[in-house]
């Protein structure tokens, strides 16, 4: 089984790459055509248009409704001989290409689930495997299901498929604000991914200003710094709030390159992706990580999903409480993330806090899960919440 979806999702990565090949084309038939009016009748030209046009959206359509199949973000899930890692028992669940619609028989429910990005981005390899584990744990009860990776996307586009379900049963995190919920047809599962690792921000910066950041003390001397920032990430706002200058780019790369140059100040990360950040970009010259200070603002990432997948919101509920209960949930977190801890050893750092006014109506049940470093004083956190 597991050589049939890799061939499937080979052949469909080499699709996509002869359609993309064409798109190019195509894109360059669309700037001759808007000069041809200089030479040739308007008609002919906006024939041309309309044609490179249609065939555009035709095949950026089929990109979207075939991705491509990664086997191995399927890390925590099944192991090659069909056992769970977590228990050793066998499993129904399969990551296929979604021509397979049967699995021993037994229709299995389709999951789209956000894939990793390139080798120097790893951030969402941990809510894969804690996705995968919740959905394995309930296989007995809700039955199998078919994993299948969204295509690239960034902030932005993945709110909005998920705001329109565009793909089935689309899952993913989004830090959560009240506008989430309020504004759009999306469901939270009120469990913080992370245990609110991504409140915790350290920072890349230049090695020009490395040691003068270090010697800074108060919060007057700290909000002098500019932040950078991916376009439309959900803590943007926070920091404008508490007085911090921002920068938002749409590139998430290009973000370590411009603090290394001093284009941004600080390019501060969350304590679960910056020791796998440091490693994947310490080859970019310049490029500094400080040691001395942590910020903090109450920021729970949930799992999101659109609303009227009830019956898959109904088992992502239950998987959760069956993996805190046996304590593989807890276990998965401590796998990714302890190493990341003793990197950044946050209870020798000087943490500011900065309030999060989004979240206004938001149960302060999650905070029995958060991660709390011993130096940090949540009191401050928790008269915010009140």
């Amino acid at each position: 089984m597991s050589r049939v979806c890799e061939v499937a999702g080979e052949n469909i990565v080499i699709h996509k790459k002869i359609i993309r090949t064409l798109n190019k084309v195509l894109f360059g038939i669309r700037v001759v055509g808007f000069f041809l009016p200089k030479y040739l009748p308007m008609y002919a030209s906006m024939i041309l248009l309309i044609i490179s046009t249609n065939i555009l959206a035709a095949t950026e359509t089929a990109l979207t409704r075939t991705p491509a199949v990664d086997l191995s973000q399927r890390k925590s899930s099944v192991k090659p001989d069909g056992t769970s890692p977590e228990t050793g028992a066998k499993t129904k669940a399969v990551l296929t290409t979604p021509a397979n619609h049967q699995v021993d028989g037994v229709e299995p429910m389709h999951v789209t689930v956000i894939g990793n990005k390139t080798h120097r981005d790893e951030r969402h390899a941990y809510e894969i495997d804690l996705l995968h584990l919740i959905l394995d744990k309930t296989i007995e009860e809700f039955g199998p299901y078919v994993s299948v990776p969204a295509p690239t996307m960034g902030h932005l586009r993945g709110l909005m498929s998920l705001s329109q379900n565009t793909y089935p049963n689309f899952v993913r995190t989004f830090g959560y604000q009240d506008s989430l919920v309020e504004d759009r047809p999306l469901t939270p599962i009120y469990y913080p991914v992370y245990r609110g690792l991504l409140g915790y921000r350290t920072c890349f910066l230049s090695k020009k200003i490395q040691s003068q950041f270090a010697q800074v003390k108060t919060r007057a001397e700290l909000i002098r710094y500019t932040h950078g920032y991916g376009n439309g990430w959900g803590d943007i706002d926070i920091m404008r709030l508490g007085g911090i200058p921002v920068v938002s780019v749409s590139s998430y790369a290009g973000l370590f390159r411009m603090a290394a140059e001093n284009r941004v100040d600080l390019f501060c990360r969350g304590s679960n992706e910056v020791f796998t950040e440091y490693q994947n970009n310490s080859d970019i010259p310049n490029l500094a990580y400080d040691k001395s200070k942590a910020f903090y603002y109450s920021f729970p990432h949930f799992f999101f999903t659109h609303e009227s997948n009830k019956k898959l919101i109904a088992r992502l509920t239950r998987g959760f409480q069956i993996a805190l209960d046996d304590g593989s949930l807890i276990k998965l977190w401590h796998q990714h993330f302890d190493e990341s801890l003793h990197f950044i050893q946050l209870e020798k750092r000087q943490i500011f806090y900065f309030n999060n006014p989004f979240i206004k109506n938001l149960s302060n049940d999650y905070m029995n899960y958060v991660y709390w470093p011993k130096n940090f004083d949540k009191s401050q956190v928790l008269q915010s919440a009140q």
